[in-house]
């Protein structure tokens, strides 16, 4: 990713990158997250994790 994104950062409501490209389908943002390191433990506010 350039500029040394955070792939980490989560909204005002708990959700990464990950958590939400997971929910919408998206596989291949999905894909690009995880190659550059997306944590897949993180939760969201209400307690669940892209997984």
């Amino acid at each position: 990713m350039k500029h040394n994104s955070d792939v980490n950062l989560a909204s005002n409501f708990g959700s990464t990158p990950l958590y939400i490209s997971c929910s919408n389908g998206h596989k291949e943002i999905v894909e690009i997250l995880l190659k550059q390191n997306a944590n897949t433990n993180l939760s969201s506010d209400n307690g669940t994790s892209p997984l």
